[in-house]
């Protein structure tokens, strides 16, 4: 029968596994265990809490690392413990069990037997076959042994007297803190059960620990503090992206790319296409594709995912103002109702710090909507433009879509990062090379394989297509351009032209995707499947034709303009003055620099997409007027600067007066050559520049 010890202040038993980890100057030993979330709340302690704090002398990192961002605890981990809706689970925290003088209200120097300790007993059962006590702890062992490298020492039970041992955090300490939170307000039984895993670290050679030089307890507590958690990251962007089913920007991203590696381009022409892996960069982490194969990357799809949902990704699901936002954008953006997560935001929000989670209908149908609305007009864009064309085909005609050489890059890429000869990732590529190269069926070799890599760099090298900067112009051009719905673009037809096209009619250039007027039509009728889960709806029906359209033409037009105008694609590129000597640089104030180069700011992306904008628009323009017979181009100057003028050139004329601004191309362009700025000045650097790609293209 147990009985309870009430002279010493002592914690509850834990059940201990021990090891160690051991190097030839070291040697850390641990015991782990689990503790309840209220024994965690009263005998395990933040940094912040260390007797005596105030006296250490934290350098930099010690400071940052042991700061608690309490926002971050009170506004997600918290709400994650309280939500019934979602598993929780916690990695181990990680507790250093140190000396505590309690009457010097600071902590000691290590668990010396001249201390004066007072560890508790061991209450029953009482077969321990062996018993230590390391100053105020008691450790029972269930085994016998001669020293803490026996098997005898791996299993036992463990207390101590809380007045004389202090057990600080050193990893986990905003785990640790938010449980803390939680055990401070009435808890649901169900949490109450809850267990959180913990590893107790023991600085004493009676426990296996050895160290060079006998260095002080606190000193050791630093060491570890803070390699145990420098060494800590959040997952990046690109893996949460390709990992996370629960975030819709995370959702839409993976409806434009294919789910698995392939060796084809097949999944290009699906009825529901996606782009393949082996033509996005999924692996390195970052947003740059002017070398290697790649026509783009998912940094790069997920800022376009960004654009198009006109919403940023939610980083406090406790922010219902934020998310609230999102559910507007994302019903404005994709036709879907989410009338289901609108109410369940309106009842969390009652219920404050209850973290919001779309439900799987919700993903569903706002990944559907996207595969429908959004998805094949980027594939359409980064496949069907010209050099994305070009490129795709290279590729496919010499054999680098292949599982051989997706695999190769991706090794080479990784060794080339590391920088070391001998390294892993060298030897992982080493290894890889000669498995391909020695095999008896279709053999490769490294000069093959990197032989190709060189020429798909040179089919890239000098376009701007394959920069970050072009390549976010042209996705918000695209944007700007497919707002353009079937009644504006019919207002630029002349009066008698009663049979001119009808865009909304043209078929999806991906073979199976898009279905006539009619099918959509009928699909618009069937908006439930039983679930209450929206399938379709006649809205987003016509977004997607609307969408449809609009990409099609905007492609075509660029198209049209890079075969007249080839250099159009390098920075460089100049054109000549009808008035004036000499040639001028056609991308200054917008993509390049006054001192040459690219301008890699987002504002620069910004500043060219209003001029891939207005040349798709020129297109437009003369498509519908007469696209058989040159069109007069300072007729459509003047109709777009006509406020009673057709949508599409009033929408021009808003890009120009955007550009002629003193901080836009005009102004930029003026102030390169060191001129005074004026508005009317800056709209004729405009005016020249396309009136040049009119002129080039036959408009």
């Amino acid at each position: 029968m147990s009985r309870k010890i009430l002279d010493i202040p002592a914690t509850a038993h834990f059940d201990f596994l021990h090891g160690s980890y051991s190097s030839v100057k070291w040697e850390i030993p641990y015991f782990v265990t689990t503790v309840s979330l209220k024994d965690a709340a009263e005998h395990l302690h933040l940094t912040s809490e260390i007797p005596g704090s105030e006296d250490i002398l934290w350098s930099i990192d010690e400071l940052y690392q042991r700061d608690i961002n309490w926002n971050r605890v009170e506004r997600q981990i918290v709400p994650y413990l309280r939500n019934a809706e979602v598993p929780q689970f916690f990695n181990a925290i990680t507790i250093a069990l140190l000396p505590r003088d309690l009457s010097a209200a600071k902590i000691g120097d290590g668990f010396n037997d001249d201390g004066g300790w007072n560890p508790p007993k061991l209450e029953s059962p009482p077969g321990y076959e062996k018993v230590l006590n390391v100053g105020p702890i008691a450790l029972g062992f269930w085994d016998d042994w001669d020293g803490p490298h026996d098997i005898g020492f791996r299993s036992g039970r463990m207390r101590w007297n809380k007045d004389q041992v202090f057990g600080v955090a050193i990893d986990g300490q905003h785990r640790l803190a938010a449980i803390k939170s939680l055990a401070a307000e009435s808890v649901d039984p169900a949490v109450s059960n809850s267990r959180v895993p913990v590893i107790f670290l023991l600085f004493d050679e009676r426990v296996g620990f050895q160290a060079p030089g006998r260095p002080e307890t606190v000193e050791i507590l630093r060491r570890l503090f803070i390699d145990l958690n420098k060494h800590s990251q959040t997952v990046s962007r690109g893996r949460q992206i390709l990992l996370d089913d629960r975030d819709p920007h995370a959702v839409c991203v993976r409806k434009i790319v294919s789910e698995r590696l392939s060796n084809t381009i097949d999944s290009l022409d699906a009825p529901s296409p996606r782009m393949p892996l082996s033509l996005i960069d999924w692996h390195s982490e970052q947003a740059k594709f002017d070398t290697g194969p790649y026509i783009s990357t998912v940094l790069g799809l997920d800022w376009a995912v960004t654009k198009i949902l006109g919403t940023k990704p939610i980083s406090d699901w406790t922010d219902y103002g934020a998310i609230g936002k999102q559910i507007k954008a994302l019903t404005n953006r994709l036709g879907v109702t989410l009338n289901d997560a609108s109410a369940r935001l309106q009842d969390q929000a009652a219920l404050n710090m209850t973290p919001f989670v779309y439900s799987d209908e919700d993903l569903r149908e706002i990944s559907d909507a996207f595969a429908d609305v959004w998805s094949p007009a980027v594939i359409h864009l980064l496949t069907k433009l010209q050099p994305y064309s070009d490129l795709v085909s290279l590729r496919d005609d010499n054999g680098t879509i292949s599982l051989q050489f997706q695999e190769w890059y991706r090794l080479f890429e990784a060794k080339e990062k590391e920088k070391n000869a001998a390294g892993h990732a060298a030897q992982n590529y080493g290894k890889f090379v000669q498995r391909v190269s020695s095999r008896e069926e279709n053999p490769i070799g490294e000069a093959t394989l990197d032989k190709q890599l060189r020429k798909i760099e040179g089919f890239k090298r000098d376009s701007l297509a394959f920069n970050v900067v072009f390549q976010r112009a042209l996705i918000e051009g695209l944007l700007d351009y497919a707002k353009f719905d079937s009644a504006q673009v019919d207002e630029l037809a002349p009066d008698d032209e009663s049979e001119s096209v009808d865009f909304s009619d043209l078929e999806w250039e991906i073979d199976g995707f898009t279905p006539t007027v009619e099918e959509a039509a009928a699909d618009s009728e069937h908006v439930s499947n039983g679930n209450g889960y929206t399938k379709r709806l006649a809205r987003a029906d016509e977004m997607k034709l609307q969408t449809v359209s609009r990409v099609t033409e905007y492609v075509r037009s660029l198209n049209r303009i890079i075969s007249a105008v080839p250099d159009l694609l390098n920075i460089e590129m100049k054109f000549e003055h009808p008035e004036r000597e000499g040639t001028y640089l056609f991308w200054l104030g917008s993509l390049r620099k006054p001192d040459g180069g690219i301008d890699f700011t987002q504002g620069a992306s910004t500043r060219a997409k209003d001029i891939l904008f207005v040349a798709a628009a020129m297109c437009l323009y003369d498509d519908r007027l007469d696209p058989d017979n040159p069109s007069d181009f300072d007729k459509f100057w003047s109709e777009c600067r006509d406020p009673n003028g057709p949508a599409v050139c009033r929408a021009v004329y808003r890009a120009l007066v955007r550009q002629s601004n003193d901080q836009a191309i005009g102004g930029r362009i003026l102030k390169s050559r060191q001129e005074e700025y004026n508005c009317d000045v800056a709209e004729e650097e405009l005016y020249w520049r396309f009136r040049y790609l009119w002129e080039s293209v036959g408009l």
